[in-house]
């Protein structure tokens, strides 16, 4: 099954942002970050397809640099979140925490091809 690289992602960072607050989640053990996945899977409301369709506007709303890249500014990303309706509470959040792990130059800004 094909699982596109923001879900996957998505994926990754709950597994770290769940591991300073659950209790019996050792990270040392490979059931942990299965239990932190589902852990957020039943906190999110955002579902697969509302996840594709925030993707396909991020990658609409992208700008080539001077490189010929693509990059995602911040604040396209959190347009983006607010036009597909994503404001609840802890969607929002632990969707600017994935930019932010994904801004990793502090520039408020992603290349859309490698972090969408």
């Amino acid at each position: 099954m094909w699982i596109p690289a923001f879900t996957l992602q998505l994926l990754l960072i709950s597994s770290s942002l769940m591991h300073h607050h659950t209790q019996g989640n050792d990270p040392s053990k490979p059931s942990s970050s299965r239990m932190a996945t589902s852990a957020i899977a039943h906190i999110m409301r955002i579902t697969k397809s509302e996840l594709l369709e925030l993707r396909d506007k991020c990658i609409s709303l992208s700008e080539e640099d001077t490189e010929g890249q693509y990059q995602m500014k911040k604040s396209a990303f959190v347009f983006s979140m607010k036009e597909m309706n994503v404001a609840d509470e802890p969607d929002y959040q632990i969707l600017e925490k994935l930019f932010i792990m994904w801004d990793k130059d502090n520039k408020d800004s992603v290349d859309t091809v490698s972090s969408i």
